[in-house]
């Protein structure tokens, strides 16, 4: 009986978004698929990178990316160590601006003209890196599962129906912080953070405001009280009679 070989892995992205993420993608979770990046292409175009640590998760996509199959990226120090470093002033051209898989290997690339053949990077058929413009490469093999079905966990939240006291519900501060470091690694000014919740014991649906961020997220609730004005303060929240 024949086998059928599995498809090479191809795929190219910005390499920020990778960075960005990584401030909250796991690195020791006990469900090992979840310790790294899952890339897959969109249907309108580009790729979708998603992460998440069962607490909180996020999703990107890069419009300029490809991606020929669905694969989860296992983390990777060096890389995003490469892809967070700023070249000094004046040397920009030694930035690390795109990530490059090809079958066996990952490459930090410079540029979008990486390829020997002259063959642009949005053209996927290149099957040549130009060490030229390569900043780094390591061998690469995706991580051995199956990432979580993170569409259903978007889709919960935006088909539900508003329940309860939606005004109430209560999340990890430190998750919202994070969120804000994600866009500033993505080079975005937060002008709002818009949240959505269907009620107290939902998750929360977290969309930073500004256009250049492209990004979505969820935070999932803590259980607490709810919101309110304690008796210390001495305000009287009772509506007083109309005077007769």
């Amino acid at each position: 009986m024949k086998t059928t070989k599995p498809k090479a892995i191809r795929a190219q992205f910005k390499s920020c978004y990778l960075a960005a993420l990584d401030i909250i993608a796991p690195s020791n979770d006990p469900r090992y698929y979840l310790n790294g990046y899952s890339v897959e292409p969109c249907k309108e175009g580009g790729v979708i990178i998603t992460v998440t640590d069962g607490h909180r998760m996020a999703s990107i996509r890069d419009e300029t990316g490809y991606a020929n199959q669905a694969f989860i990226i296992p983390k990777h120090k060096d890389l995003i160590a490469l892809a967070k470093r700023k070249a000094p002033r004046g040397k920009y051209n030694e930035n690390v601006e795109r990530i490059f898989i090809n079958g066996d290997m990952i490459y930090a690339m410079r540029g979008w003209w990486e390829c020997a053949d002259g063959v642009n990077l949005q053209r996927p058929n290149s099957k040549h890196v130009n060490a030229v413009t390569m900043a780094c490469a390591w061998p690469f093999k995706p991580v051995d599962g199956t990432f979580p079905d993170w569409r259903r966990l978007y889709r919960v939240i935006e088909d539900a129906e508003p329940r309860g006291d939606a005004g109430n519900f209560c999340i990890n501060p430190k998750y919202v912080g994070d969120f804000e470091k994600v866009a500033k690694l993505l080079g975005a000014e937060i002008g709002a953070l818009a949240m959505k919740s269907t009620g107290p014991h939902s998750s929360i649906l977290i969309n930073l405001t500004s256009p250049e961020s492209k990004l979505i997220g969820i935070i999932m609730p803590m259980s607490a009280h709810d919101a309110a004005i304690p008796s210390w303060m001495d305000i009287n929240l009772t509506k007083k009679e109309d005077d007769k």
